[in-house]
């Protein structure tokens, strides 16, 4: 049912890019790293690396991008974060999507609701902001 939800999200945008359709070739990120000598990238930006812009930087040379930091406890328990926190398409590749997480299994579990759709994903280990920490050692820090 989870799978299904985050398949409805990404189809939803469908194909963003006409030049990369389902099954395009593109090169995934450690390719990128052996066969490119510099690699572009758009690193995670909180709320502004979402799909509109990674589009745009991607129009401009960027090799891989990131998606914002998303909390993994909130993404794995509500359609409707997911919903709101990730969109892809079939030109928004070869793409990274990164967690802050407290605990281990809610990261597992983001990641692999994202697998079908990403290329890698990251775990912020040290944002400060106290959105995310809540006052506490920023997540990812200390996985229990």
């Amino acid at each position: 049912e989870d799978a299904q939800l985050m398949v409805t999200a990404v189809h939803a945008y469908g194909s963003c890019n006409p030049g990369l359709g389902e099954g395009s070739d593109y090169l995934k990120p450690l390719e990128l790293f052996r066969e490119k000598e510099v690699v572009r990238m758009c690193a995670p930006m909180v709320r502004y690396s979402k799909l509109p812009f990674r589009m745009l930087v991607r129009r401009y040379g960027c090799d891989l991008a990131f998606t914002p930091m998303i909390v993994s406890e909130s993404f794995v328990q509500s359609a409707k974060a997911r919903d709101n926190e990730f969109t892809t398409c079939d030109g928004d590749r070869p793409l990274v999507v990164q967690f802050a997480a407290d605990k281990w299994k809610d990261f597992a579990d983001a990641a692999e609701l994202v697998a079908p759709f990403a290329d890698g994903v990251d775990l912020n280990c040290g944002c400060p902001q106290r959105y995310v920490t809540g006052g506490r050692c920023p997540r990812g820090m200390a996985l229990t």
